[in-house]
């Protein structure tokens, strides 16, 4: 007759071998998965604030000295400061750090401080917040396809122009931003994620209702 206690330690190993092994790999599987669909979240949504910064920027210039786009400056900045408002919110509740943020109190690296409101100040002076992943509970990326260098570049020229060059400049920056800021939300509206990608359709409605 078989021992008890051998039976049974031989049903333990069975099921050691043949069950926790598969429901490990699954388990590791989806945690993976996971971590993968929060990384392109968290690139996407950079790479978002990125382009509205310069946006931003690029539309505060318009609406100061721009001839026939002035109108489309200031209504440009609305809409992208409520946009930037909305991100942040939402980054921050996903535990995304964004790349670039203002330095506290709006000061200047020189010491000097902003005297424009929150949503329009120059963020050509934006500084990295800190906080990683491993310390702060963040999603921490580096955006990629949008170049911070080549923006501040982009926006100190515009700032030479005047009349009517600057206007079809400032045009052909948001004919070429358009289809960017389109694959962009359009990527982050196939988020797994349900409120990333609400957001995203709800201004991708937006941008594509809009004409230039």
């Amino acid at each position: 007759m078989m021992n008890l206690f051998n039976s049974n330690a031989i049903l333990l190993a069975a099921t050691v071998l043949f069950t926790n092994p598969g429901n490990q790999v699954k388990t590791k599987t989806a945690y993976d998965t996971k971590i993968i669909f929060q990384a392109n979240d968290a690139a996407t949504l950079n790479e978002l604030n990125a382009l509205c910064s310069k946006q931003l920027r690029a539309a505060s210039l318009a609406a100061k000295q721009g001839n026939s786009t002035k109108e489309w400056g200031n209504r440009i900045s609305v809409t992208l400061s409520g946009f930037s408002d909305e991100l942040k919110v939402l980054a921050k509740k996903k535990s995304i750090q964004l790349a670039g943020t203002l330095p506290e109190g709006g000061q200047r690296p020189d010491g000097r401080v902003d005297s424009s409101p929150e949503n329009m100040r120059d963020t050509s002076r934006l500084s990295n917040a800190g906080g990683e992943a491993g310390n702060s509970g963040m999603v921490k990326t580096t955006p990629k396809g949008i170049n911070d260098g080549a923006s501040n570049a982009l926006v100190e020229s515009l700032a030479k122009l005047k009349g009517n060059t600057f206007d079809i400049t400032y045009r052909n920056l948001l004919i070429s931003d358009r289809p960017i800021a389109e694959k962009l939300l359009s990527r982050a509206s196939a988020s797994k994620d349900s409120e990333i990608s609400a957001f995203a359709k709800k201004y991708l409605g937006k941008l594509r209702s809009t004409k230039i």
